[in-house]
């Protein structure tokens, strides 16, 4: 990793321009391609975080570097970041093994030059200035080859999904979801006492949460057969929804806790699926309709969804969101409901369930 200019600088410059458009564009639809990832504000993240970090990259490498190997690094870093930041609940081990071992061979390699002795190209240059900038742009370049591989499984997902699978699965119809029988609500609703839920292994309760959202989708009259999945979430997180998979996301500290927990996690992520429906309603409405007062709260929640506040960066940016408000109320009302049944009916569990819990 010397310092070498192999490149003119408009060349260098048009090289950056090209692959950045070219590796941002593809990398785009690659992670399109990902269920989940369908927010536009995720695409605009996409795009600025790669003018920013390329800019930057040409800038601090323009003198001295001017080279392919630092194109791709300048590509890499933003791609890699962009990785990181949407993708590290789902992979949280493997990312933070790979993003350590990087930084431990990237802060080696500062120390390596450190070390050794420079030899400076013009008299009078600072030799510890020429170093720790070698060092610190040589561990950049060993920074972006290591953690290229954190986009080794988002590459295998699209590479190995099936389209047509998914597609499937997007359109599935309200008839796939039948109208509950008195059998069908008593058997689902049971699995939720306190005494049963605690003896379930987890692949029951993810059963049992099926069957739930199979009734909740039914009386919220989602057009979507819903699934339920086993999720590696990140800390404290119960639950999530992917609205391009159409599936509810069930961490483990959810299926651990109590039955209570089970059913307002549960219904408040299907109610994330009525949100998405209001919005693709708003979508499909004629422009001149697209101004309703009735519009509103769904234009504001899919604003959210755009651009959406994560609780771990600010709780209570994330608490008061429209979305995430009248999720947790209808949630929260749900288990109410659902518990207050149980309790009426210690034996046998009534069939009738209300369209509305309140």
């Amino acid at each position: 990793m010397k310092n070498s200019n192999t490149l003119t600088f408009w060349e260098y410059l048009c090289d950056n321009a090209i692959y950045g458009i070219a590796g941002a564009l593809w990398y785009k639809i690659i992670f399109l391609t990902i269920p989940g990832n369908e927010y536009p504000g995720r695409v605009a993240l996409l795009y600025s975080l790669t003018a920013v970090m390329m800019t930057l990259g040409i800038i601090f490498t323009f003198r001295r570097r001017r080279n392919l190997t630092s194109v791709l690094v300048n590509l890499l870093l933003p791609l890699e970041l962009f990785t990181l930041f949407h993708l590290f609940s789902e992979f949280t081990v493997f990312f933070a093994v790979v993003t350590a071992f990087a930084f431990l061979l990237g802060a080696a390699y500062i120390i390596t030059v450190l070390k050794n002795p420079v030899n400076p190209r013009r008299p009078g240059d600072n030799v510890t200035l020429l170093k720790i900038r070698h060092g610190l742009l040589g561990a950049r370049t060993v920074t972006a080859v290591v953690l290229s591989l954190i986009l080794v499984p988002m590459l295998a997902d699209a590479a190995f999904s099936d389209p047509a699978a998914e597609s499937a699965r997007e359109l599935a119809a309200p008839t796939d979801i039948p109208n509950p029988d008195e059998k069908t609500v008593n058997d689902t609703i049971t699995k939720f006492r306190e005494e049963t839920w605690s003896s379930l292994s987890d692949g029951e309760k993810i059963q049992a949460l099926k069957a739930l959202a199979d009734l909740e989708s039914y009386h919220l009259g989602v057009p979507y057969n819903l699934t339920v999945k086993k999720a590696d979430l990140k800390e404290n997180t119960l639950g999530s929804f992917r609205w391009s998979e159409r599936a509810v996301l069930i961490g483990k500290q959810c299926l651990d806790g109590t039955a209570a927990t089970a059913i307002e996690t549960l219904c408040h992520e299907v109610y994330h699926a009525v949100q998405w429906c209001e919005i693709e309603v708003y979508k499909g409405a004629a422009p001149e309709f697209r101004g309703l007062k009735m519009f509103d709260r769904v234009r504001k929640i899919g604003d959210e969804f755009s651009n959406y506040i994560d609780g771990d960066e600010d709780f209570f940016g994330y608490y008061y969101q429209e979305c995430e408000y009248t999720a947790r109320q209808y949630a929260e009302s749900c288990a109410e409901y659902y518990l207050e049944m149980l309790e009426e009916y210690p034996d046998k569990t009534s069939a009738t369930i209300s369209t509305d819990p309140d």
